[in-house]
């Protein structure tokens, strides 16, 4: 019993760990971003609703991303992709590979880590999209917690 109540209380403080240092920068209907000032490290969290999203309306949201990365010098990005809806084109895919990984990597991102959704679709999509970065180190889990930890070493 003593075990059990250690692991809740560990979880416990690893959530209040995350939500002490994240502060909300961005929120629309399709996005949320989370700024760690003290890793330098954005948590961009997806929404279900991004299946309703249009090809401008994720071209507007990257490029918000990717004006507060310059903004708040980041370093990392953590992407919740879990409730990521929206299916990625390869012309989308083309778009995103040659517009963003050279800024983001101009402004210092090195690496990324990528929460994955259980949905194959979506999963596949997802990594499709990353998996053609040059010169940004990619990860991916299926959980926070590691993802926070590989990010922030």
């Amino acid at each position: 019993m003593k075990l059990i109540e250690n692991i809740h209380k560990n979880q416990y403080l690893l959530i209040i760990k995350y939500t002490i240092m994240e502060k909300v920068v961005h929120q629309s209907k399709y996005l949320t971003i989370n700024h760690d000032d003290l890793n330098k490290i954005f948590i961009n969290y997806w929404l279900s609703s991004t299946a309703n999203m249009t090809n401008e309306e994720f071209k507007k949201e990257i490029g918000i991303i990717i004006e507060l990365a310059e903004q708040f010098s980041i370093r990392g990005i953590l992407v919740n992709s879990i409730d990521y809806m929206y299916p990625i084109t390869p012309e989308i895919q083309d778009w995103y590979n040659e517009f963003t990984t050279s800024t983001l990597i101009k402004i210092g991102v090195s690496k990324m880590v990528i929460i994955v959704s259980t949905d194959f679709l979506s999963r596949l999509s997802v990594e499709q999209m990353f998996d053609d970065q040059k010169g940004i180190t990619i990860a991916y889990y299926s959980d926070i917690k590691n993802a926070m930890t590989w990010l922030s070493n």
